[in-house]
């Protein structure tokens, strides 16, 4: 089958593999049908626990059936000590301070158009990755990319290994780093790098009595150049001057600050994402102002795409 989860025999290899090469195996709910937007927090526990296979455990990311989730989701999923939840972009806004993080589906390497044919509903947008990144970096530093396994493996325009393999390499190339959501908040909250600091502080602070035993030798010497002493004084002025020159810089990127305000108020029947349009089939309003169009009960489309 294209979906992993169609075929147990198949799935478990392939996930236990994955998982031993680094990836993050993270929790997308039990069955196909509850929607963690409609669910108590003790129903949400029940859910995500079932969800869970022993070999994977602690689970750290939740990504909801349908992008569909709400506070008590977040809540149990505090509970049992996962540090993100990921959606669509259209109803979650990017939030690294939170527990768990919020971290919003901000592109992917392929969109799905729920009125094509099946064998259609899969329309490849590798080239929109760069560029969304860009933005999302910029914004909020952080860009989630998402992809399926059926994607690579449809008849119709399929995304490549070579195609994603470019991706990768122009995205290091810009300095980011392609990580996982739990590799993610470890960078931002120092939880792997925090125990190995720890570790060797105290043998540099052990050390530092030592040179303080040497601090008076230098000390006795000190009245020889005193009368030198003006001549590094005058000097003193002129790095001050240089001072308020990275001050003036500072307002730059917080002019950039609003940029992402202004995305926010959207109508429901729309959702914004990129900015050339030829116009669209369905919801026409959405896209003469630029936004996406809602065609079915749960999916976007791109009109361009339409």
């Amino acid at each position: 089958g294209d979906w992993f989860g169609e075929e147990g025999s198949v799935n478990a290899p392939l996930a236990r593999e994955a998982y031993q090469l680094g990836f993050e195996i993270f929790n997308h709910g039990d069955d196909a049908s509850t929607l963690f937007s409609a669910v108590t927090k003790e129903e949400a526990l029940e859910h995500l626990t079932n969800a869970e296979e022993e070999e994977f455990k602690p689970y750290a990311s939740f990504v909801p059936h349908q992008n569909e989730w709400g506070q008590p989701a977040v809540e149990a999923l505090r509970e049992k000590g996962y540090t993100a939840i990921s959606a669509a972009h259209y109803n979650m806004q990017t939030d690294i301070t939170s527990t768990p993080m919020l971290l919003p589906q901000v592109t992917q390497t392929a969109a799905y158009v729920g009125w094509k044919p099946d064998a259609e509903k899969w329309q490849k947008t590798v080239d929109e990755i760069i560029p969304r990144c860009e933005r999302a970096i910029r914004d909020d530093s952080v860009c989630v990319v998402m992809m399926h396994p059926q994607e690579f493996n449809q008849t119709f325009n399929p995304v490549s290994g070579d195609e994603l393999r470019a991706v990768i390499r122009e995205a290091k190339s810009k300095g980011w780093t392609v990580t996982t959501f739990r590799g993610f908040y470890n960078q931002v909250r120092g939880t792997t790098a925090a125990p190995v600091v720890s570790t060797a502080t105290p043998e540099p602070t052990a050390a530092t009595p030592e040179p303080t035993t040497e601090t008076p030798e230098p000390t006795t010497a000190t009245p020889e150049p005193t009368t030198e002493t003006p001549e590094p004084t005058t000097a003193t002025p002129e790095p001050t001057t240089e001072t308020p020159e990275p001050t003036t810089a500072t307002p730059e990127p917080t002019t950039e600050t609003p940029i992402p305000t202004t995305v926010t108020p959207v109508p429901s029947s729309c959702s914004r994402l990129l900015g050339e349009w030829n116009g669209c089939i369905n919801a026409q309003d959405c896209c003469g102002a630029g936004l996406y169009c809602k065609v079915e009960s749960q999916w976007w489309a791109s009109c361009r795409r339409l």
